[in-house]
């Protein structure tokens, strides 16, 4: 069908580019939630995110290929990493100096769409290639293999979800 074959792939590759800001996050969590089966009526969110889908739950097949297409851009292009570099820093103090309901606004394009999604999650991006995770884990990004990070983004977004649902109780 057309929505297979063309507006799905599409969809996927500009989450993978340009994320998802704050808003379209949650209405794409809402949104499959409510195709979950799972009654309306009192539902929590997070619960019934972290219980029905798992690894394909929106914000977390977002961010992860978010990454994975980043990773896949480092480490295709190593001849614009000075360019790639000094980028991310301009967008990184660009962004700083905006108060949060306006960064992503600001967004133009993948660098500063990734910086805020792994902000929104409590890491710290500070180069395009060293990132450090919640748990003050330092990640410096030397390979292709995005198997580890994955992971570890898989597991901090599940928590964060679960700290989301302890909120109602």
């Amino acid at each position: 069908s057309l929505f297979c074959t063309n507006i799905l792939p599409k969809a996927d590759y500009d989450v993978a580019v340009m994320g998802l800001p704050p808003a379209e996050l949650r209405a794409r969590r809402v949104q499959a939630a409510d195709l979950s089966g799972v009654s309306s009526g009192g539902r929590c969110l997070a619960t019934t995110l972290l219980l029905t889908y798992v690894a394909r739950e929106p914000g977390t097949r977002a961010l992860v290929a978010q990454v994975q297409s980043w990773l896949h851009t480092w480490h295709e292009h190593p001849e614009l990493h000075h360019r790639l570099r000094l980028g991310w820093r301009k967008v990184r103090e660009r962004l700083a100096r905006l108060g949060p309901r306006a960064r992503w606004a600001a967004v133009r394009g993948p660098i500063g769409a990734l910086q805020l999604a792994l902000q929104a999650l409590g890491w710290q991006a500070t180069e395009p290639d060293a990132w450090v995770g919640t748990d003050g884990a330092q990640w410096q990004v030397t390979e292709l293999d995005t198997t580890s990070i994955s992971a570890q983004l898989r597991d901090d977004i599940r928590a964060q979800l679960w700290r989301d649902a302890a909120r109602h109780g």
